[in-house]
């Protein structure tokens, strides 16, 4: 790679860089040096030969060293893939070349992306019992034709076209009168304006565009108080519930009051002819036993072959992924006026301690900032950190769905805005590399990079840290769910304790805990009242440096499990809703944590290769085991179960450890061609970012190498994570794209 010799201070002063080190600008007032090399195709990779991941590295890293000190800048192609590496015969295990394992064809392992159609008969009388005598028989007689869940929309279904355009929806006068005050609604008010308006008996279909309004309507319920069930019959034929036990949730929800909700309910048109067949059912019945606030609500793709009986009706809306209609971007576009992250001087080098000095670690509830004292001791146990009260409220941050919701017609459940059936366009993968298959793939706002990515409180459910301070929320389809602008700098990691709770690690040097809240509806309002659903900041402290890494210990649904966060000081920060903050001295900066789940110990990788094994407590905490085996900084640790743990390291290799009590040793050694920058497991596979190549291996079989797909994205990425159950793979990457795998 291209390189050039400058002093600090030339470097410092002379350009900006985005998240990633890819150069922003070159300053006009810029040393000549660099300005002859660098320009904004360019990023950074390493000084001195020390490799250069993000921008809070290579600024830790210049500001330990004198202004005039002299340094190599080695640089690349911002936009240009790294040289390719094969999968094949690209890791050694235990020092012999581990084989690539036979590689299945999607066909072959039954794992096609778009799941093959449900069609077995039910019986679902014995389900209902809605008062009346309901003897129904779903099954198909022998002669009866089963349309092919897969055809796409053509000329010949026509004739359904016409029977739909004669479907009564929501009355039409009653549509255009409201027009007019919907129009500046929330998407939250509009979803509650049409569970409000429509009749009983009769359903509220969504149409999707790339989004998923499941969160929004848990957010919804959240703030009416009201109960929902969701049946989510997206996800592969083995996990997809049956018919008749979604017919039987069906028949609950309806006496009991509760929203029935439905979502990817395209992928499963049987169950949707059941669900018709109960819906007329309960007409035919005058809706005897139907409490009154029962609901039921379809998410759906358009679809040709989509039931006609239960857009009978119904109200029918749009929704489609619009980030020019959220406030997310004014809000984003409103913190970047401030360049100050981008610089890599934030402070004259005469200004006294850098921003990565020890000292400057503070702890702060509400805005008030407390220094702490400073420990030279490596393993001392802890360093308490005294908060003063403060009468200032807590941060509240509005969610935003980027989102625009319209009302339609109902021929458009058929064949969407454009007059061809969104079903025609999905479930076929991007791209396939052996038993890898990239199925989808999901880009935020323009120029915003995404860094961290982890499972978000449920399964199938994943938010995703951007460079611009955002995280979104999204599906296991890639369809987005809800976003939030949580801090004006770098979200570099983020944990959950559950689906509303979770804690994020900033570049702005803060760890904050966060919890969705909601104030009640006022639903005499036309528009669904004043009520809204926030972000509310529970917890905020400042460790006076980037926060690389933050976990809940236990990851328990408990309100007092404490949270652990560490960042480029060399301290770890313990943190709980009632105690003080505690600071506990590390052996170096803190590059990752994973937490055991069967007990209060967590493992931390260190900046200088060590992994320190720390156990935590509610008033402190103790480092009671470092090993250091690795020649190089460990950005990535994940946890299998209580034995067995794997971690990642820049030197290029991946070390399996069996942690039990009479012994903590390395049982495999896993050496690749590239950094090791992100590890996840999930039962018996593990999933890695290894330059920019995916790989994954059997954790039964480390010898082999499952699969991979190389050149998955450009850069280093540290965003990844894998469901096995659902043999999905979500990687996060600084090129401005989150990826969607499968694998056999």
């Amino acid at each position: 790679m291209p390189c050039f010799r400058a002093t600090v201070s030339d470097v410092s002063v002379s350009i900006m860089v985005a998240a990633d080190c890819n150069v922003i600008e070159v300053l006009p007032h810029g040393a000549d040096v660099v300005r002859q090399h660098l320009t904004q195709r360019h990023r950074i990779t390493s000084i001195n030969n020390i490799p250069i991941k993000d921008r809070c590295e290579l600024r830790q890293l210049l500001n330990t060293m004198a202004p005039n000190a002299m340094v190599e800048v080695e640089y690349s192609l911002a936009f240009e893939h790294a040289k390719l590496v094969e999968i094949q015969n690209s890791v050694e295990c235990n020092g012999a070349l581990s084989q690539l394992a036979p590689q299945k064809s999607f066909e072959e392992g039954g794992s096609s992306g778009e799941e093959q159609e449900d069609t077995h008969p039910v019986d679902l009388s014995k389900s209902l019992g809605l008062g009346a005598s309901l003897s129904l028989m779903y099954q198909h007689s022998a002669g009866h034709h089963t349309e092919d869940p897969s055809a796409v929309f053509q000329p010949s279904d026509s004739p359904r076209l016409l029977a739909f355009d004669a479907v009564e929806g929501m009355d039409a006068t009653l549509r255009v009168k409201e027009a007019r005050e919907v129009r500046l609604a929330t998407i939250r008010q509009k979803l509650h304006r049409a569970l409000t308006k429509v009749k009983q008996g009769c359903c509220v279909i969504c149409v999707c565009v790339e989004v998923n309004p499941i969160a929004e309507l848990e957010l919804l319920a959240m703030q009416l108080n009201q109960p929902i069930h969701v049946v989510d019959l997206g996800v592969k034929l083995r996990l997809r519930p049956k018919p008749e036990e979604v017919a039987t949730k069906l028949v609950d929800c309806m006496r009991q009051g509760a929203w029935f909700i439905v979502t990817h309910a395209h992928k499963s048109i049987n169950t949707l002819r059941h669900l018709e067949q109960l819906v007329e059912e309960m007409r035919t019945h005058n809706l005897t036993n139907v409490h009154e606030n029962a609901r039921i609500l379809l998410c759906t793709e358009s679809h040709p072959h989509f039931p006609m009986g239960l857009a009978a009706g119904a109200v029918l809306t749009r929704v489609q992924s619009s980030f020019a209609c959220s406030s997310i971007l004014s809000v984003t576009l409103a913190s970047l006026t401030s360049t100050a992250c981008c610089r890599l001087v934030q402070r004259g080098y005469d200004e006294g301690p850098s921003v990565t000095d020890p000292t400057l670690f503070r702890s702060t509830t509400s805005g008030v900032q407390v220094a702490s004292p400073h420990s030279d001791s490596k393993h001392s146990t802890t360093s308490m950190i005294s908060i003063a009260p403060s009468p200032q409220r807590k941060k509240r941050v509005r969610l935003n769905a980027a989102v625009d919701i319209v009302d339609i017609e109902p021929r458009e459940v058929l064949t969407g805005a454009m007059g061809q059936s969104t079903k025609a366009q999905s479930g076929r993968p991007i791209d396939v590399s052996g038993s890898v298959a990239l199925r989808s793939t999901f880009g935020g706002i323009v120029n915003d990079k995404f860094l961290c990515v982890k499972n978000a409180g449920d399964p199938g459910r994943f938010a995703v840290g951007s460079s611009l301070g955002n995280l979104y929320f999204l599906d296991e389809h890639g369809a987005s769910l809800l976003q939030v602008h949580a801090h004006d700098a770098c979200i570099w990691d983020v944990s959950f304790r559950n689906k509303y709770d979770f804690a994020t690690g900033s570049e702005d040097g803060s760890a904050a805990q966060w919890n969705f809240s909601a104030s009640l509806m006022d639903t005499d309002s036309p528009l669904g009242g004043e009520g809204e659903t926030s972000l509310e900041q529970r917890v905020s402290s400042l460790l006076g440096a980037d926060v690389y890494c933050v976990a809940h210990v236990h990851e328990r649904d408990d309100m007092e499990s404490p949270v652990v966060a560490g960042g480029l000081a060399n301290q770890l920060l313990l943190q709980t809703h009632t105690a003080p903050a505690c600071g506990i001295p590390m052996p170096s900066n803190c590059q990752v944590i994973s937490a055991f789940r069967e007990r209060p110990m967590v493992l931390v990788g260190g900046g200088d290769g060590s992994v320190a094994f720390v156990d935590i407590q509610p008033s402190g905490g103790n480092i009671v085991r470092v090993v250091q085996d690795h020649s190089r900084k460990v950005p990535t640790l994940t946890i299998r179960d209580a034995n067995q743990f794997f971690r990642g390291s820049f030197d290029s290799t991946i070390r399996a450890w069996d942690h039990r009590e009479a012994s903590c040793h390395a049982t495999h050694t896993l050496k690749l061609k590239n950094y090791v920058t992100g590890l996840s497991v999930d039962g018996n596979h593990l999933a890695a970012s290894v330059g920019e190549n995916l790989y994954l291996w059997d954790v039964r079989k480390l010898n082999e190498v499952l699969g991979g797909y190389p050149q998955g994205w450009k850069g280093l990425s540290r965003g990844i994570v894998i469901q096995s159950d659902r043999r999905l793979v979500v990687t996060a990457s600084p090129d401005g794209n989150v990826r969607f795998w499968n694998f056999v």
